[in-house]
């Protein structure tokens, strides 16, 4: 079955945006749109040589193709599989993510692949998501976690009756490093407990620490201190476009079980109103109960689900 992927930027765009999302849910259809593609375009992260589609007589959308995947390079260690719409046909999706996978096997670094989907306790039982995670499997792919994805219009409730924090600014590294230090130990995120079995504790908090300052400028992260002591930590960023993101909750070990999560998602959501964002995004995983009712105390909603996935 031929592959093609398109000749510019602007073709890029244009086929991407030909197309509709596996599931039409607001995160995807996020991905889909100009803001989103404009911008990882313009700084490279994505490429017309990492968006895949399979053209034929029976095309399913306006470009004459039959279906689409798009992925992007984050950085040399880095790639994600992230943009789907994939047709009925199950020749087509195995073609479609047998590109993705070759890019990813050629990459160099860790590659995962991410979609979205309608909201729901336990996602895998989900007929469609089952049978996409199914095509995913043929090609070496498993599930590293099941995430609840929230998308939502701030409401002047949120986060009532939950008293804020003053967040002290992080300064510096060291201090972000130190403080990732004490939240990795018993730590329900997934990939948390992941990096420090294959790695050990300092060299994992290190390769967090790395992760987070890259992700986002240290002018977001915001630090609890109780007892004289960093115990909780906060990143929220404001977007020009509207969008308000709390990007990371941890709270150290020695500090869990007194409430501080529900503090510091109420204290974050808060400063992203404050500082206009009109929607506001974040991701739990569905195994962090404590995160996820921190969230739901502050007045959050998942609004869809999402399945990230990675080669065996």
């Amino acid at each position: 079955m031929h592959l093609f992927s398109p000749a510019t930027r602007d073709d890029a765009i244009a086929l991407i945006q030909s197309h509709s999302p596996t599931f039409p849910v607001a995160g995807q259809r996020e991905l889909f749109g100009d803001f989103s593609l404009n911008r990882l375009f313009d700084r490279g992260v994505r490429r017309p040589d990492l968006v895949w589609s399979v053209p034929g007589p029976d095309a399913v959308d306006d470009a004459g193709t039959r279906g689409l995947v798009a992925a992007r390079h984050l950085s040399d260690d880095e790639g994600l599989v992230d943009l789907f719409a994939l047709p009925g046909d199950p020749a087509v999706v195995d073609t479609l993510l047998g590109a993705a996978t070759d890019w990813a096997r050629s990459h160099g670094g860790e590659v995962e692949a991410s979609f979205s989907a309608p909201v729901a306790p336990d996602p895998l039982v989900v007929p469609a998501v089952r049978e996409l995670v199914e095509a995913f499997a043929r090609h070496g792919w498993r599930v590293l976690v099941t995430r609840r994805h929230y998308h939502v219009t701030p409401r002047d409730d949120m986060g009532a009756g939950i008293a804020h924090l003053d967040l002290e600014p992080a300064g510096d590294r060291a201090r972000v490093e130190a403080f990732v230090r004490r939240m990795m130990p018993g730590s329900l995120d997934v990939r948390d407990q992941a990096n420090v079995a294959a790695k050990g504790l300092d060299r994992a908090a290190a390769d967090e620490t790395d992760d987070l300052l890259g992700a986002d400028p240290i002018e977001c992260f915001g630090i609890a201190v109780q007892d004289g002591q960093d115990a909780g930590l906060v990143i929220r960023r404001a977007m020009p476009n509207g969008n308000g993101f709390v990007c990371q909750v941890g709270v150290a070990e020695g500090f869990r079980g007194q409430g501080l999560a529900r503090r510091l998602v109420a204290t974050a959501t808060a400063d992203l109103v404050a500082a206009g964002a009109t929607t506001l995004i974040a991701d739990t995983d569905d195994a962090n109960v404590p995160m996820i009712r921190a969230f739901a105390a502050a007045g959050w909603e998942p609004t869809e689900s999402r399945i990230d996935l990675t080669l065996a």
